[in-house]
């Protein structure tokens, strides 16, 4: 049964078609349409044209040269019988319009062709001789006339496109809203009218739209109003009401385990992101990386570049986790990109500076403008011709472990990128000689400021107690280092949640 069936103990007349609705839909929706063709397709036109015409002036800037360059030895040795011939060749183009020969002091040697009388295009090149004196110079002149002939053609036949699209999409509108909406509602008018006769019509729609609903409810309220049965209707209702709200929770299950899934895709592409354990086996001698976000993605992240035999590595600690913080990383991402390809001295403080200064662009660009978003950030730039480690950082300091200590490298205080904060003053580099069985440790704040703690009071892991650990586990491989600060960092939680993203990275060059 259609849509526009009604079935009933009494069946609802014809009606009258009237296309008020119609109109007003139309009229809302093809201006619209209209003014966002005219603009694409003159846009469009437009630039063609302006290319054929930069094209054309490309072309005879060309033809002049050359031209100018075969005239020199003809014109210095006074033979016209080349020159002429020259010239006169170019007369094969068929955009040509006139060509002259000017001698030192401006006096025209020879012209061929006429005058313009048209749009037109005229080059100039001077004429060198063999002694590399200027002995003359050759204007060339070119017709746009049938660039411009093009251009209205295209313009005309864009228009007839366009009337003939137009017109198919208000038919089309017009008869798809006159029968899906207008009809029905005029049937479902009817029918109201009958029950106020008290004439019980039944609309019957099987349709699964919005109108299918309502058509549905109104067959409901039919049924209950002649039965005059008040509990059968309410508890109609009530099994409706149920009905719904379990096809609601299995649309919330469904967009759950949507959401889900795609949380567990986006973290796999972000892990994609950073380097993987054999990136950084092939370039240093060990390497360990931790990163545990608070949800599936998070706002911390890790980049490793190769710059010109130099290794890049770059932590930050974006503002927000789950998904805003990963939204932020890949802002951050393409700021680290932009920097490493601007920056001409390849210091960490410069890479640290030119990403603050283009996270705060990147920022106030339309919907964005007002967000107070950044990041602290780290840079390590790793010299292996010279064995140095550079250093810099943003409020994410660098461990140092050698000769069974382990020493912090206090970063500048500041953040990048955000709108409310002054940039950062001066970040200092710090220049360490790397030795053998040296170690160097990146952590953002996640790892010091996990909460727990023995007793009643949580209290922070803290950045002591962090190198106190690395200083206890010095002689265990990176990797085994970083499994047990993870679980040293789940048993200082305790029953504490996890209240932010961490990342840890760890490093011995060869």
């Amino acid at each position: 049964m259609t849509a526009s069936e009604p079935t009933a103990s009494k069946p609802v007349g014809r009606h009258r078609w009237r296309p008020r609705l119609a109109a007003r839909i139309l009229l809302r929706t093809v201006p619209v349409i209209f003014l966002i063709v005219l603009l694409t397709q003159g846009g469009l036109r437009w630039r063609d044209y302006q290319d054929q015409v930069r094209q054309l002036e490309t072309r005879t800037e060309m033809i002049a040269e050359l031209t100018a360059e075969a005239l020199a030895r003809p014109l210095w040795m006074l033979d016209r019988s080349i020159y002429a011939a020259q010239v006169k060749a170019l007369e094969q183009d068929p955009a040509f319009l006139l060509g002259r020969i000017l001698d030192a002091s401006g006096r025209e040697v020879l012209a061929i062709g006429a005058p313009p009388q048209q749009r037109a295009l005229t080059i100039s090149r001077d004429i060198i001789s063999p002694q590399g004196e200027v002995i003359g110079s050759l204007e060339l002149t070119m017709s746009r006339e049938e660039l411009r002939r093009a251009f209205n053609r295209e313009i005309l036949l864009t228009g007839l496109a366009f009337v003939i699209l137009l017109a198919g999409f208000t038919l089309s509108v017009h008869y798809a809203v006159r029968d899906l909406v207008i009809r029905p509602l005029e049937q479902m008018l009817q029918a109201m009218a009958g029950v106020e006769r008290k004439n019980w019509l039944h609309l019957g729609w099987e349709r699964s739209d919005e109108l299918g609903r309502a058509g549905r409810a109104f067959d409901k309220m039919v049924e209950g109003l002649r039965s005059g049965d008040e509990a059968k209707r309410l508890l109609a209702a009530l099994e409706q009401t149920q009905k719904a709200l379990v096809e609601k929770n299995q649309e919330i299950e469904a967009a759950h385990q949507q959401l889900t899934e795609n949380l567990a895709y986006a973290s796999r592409i972000q892990m994609a992101l950073m380097p993987s354990a054999e990136d950084m086996e092939r370039h240093f001698a060990e390497a360990a990386l931790l990163w545990r976000p608070l949800q599936a993605v998070g706002g911390d992240h890790c980049w490793l570049l190769e710059q010109d035999g130099r290794y890049i590595l770059f932590m930050a600690d974006c503002t927000g986790h789950g998904v805003p913080g990963a939204f932020m990383t890949l802002i951050a991402a393409a700021a680290l990109d932009e920097a490493v390809r601007q920056t001409e001295e390849m210091r960490p403080s410069a890479l640290l500076h030119a990403v603050d200064r283009l996270v705060r662009q990147h920022l106030s660009k339309g919907a964005n403008a007002g967000a107070d978003d950044g990041l602290d950030a780290a840079c390590c730039i790793y010299d292996p011709d010279h064995r140095q480690l550079h250093y810099a950082g943003a409020n994410i300091p660098l461990l140092v472990q050698h000769g069974g200590q382990v020493e912090m490298i206090r970063a500048t205080r500041g953040s990048l990128g955000y709108q409310s904060l002054l940039p950062p003053a001066a970040i200092r580099d710090h220049t360490i000689p790397v030795l053998e069985g040296m170690c160097f440790y990146l952590f953002t704040d996640g790892v010091p400021e996990q909460v727990g703690g023995p007793g009643v009071r949580p209290r922070l892991f803290g950045r002591q107690r962090l190198r106190a650990f690395l200083q206890e586990q010095r002689h265990r491989p990176l990797k085994d280092q970083a499994q047990a600060l993870e679980a040293a960092l789940a048993d200082w939680r305790g029953e504490q949640a996890q209240r932010d993203d961490y990342a840890f990275l760890a490093f011995r060059a060869y």
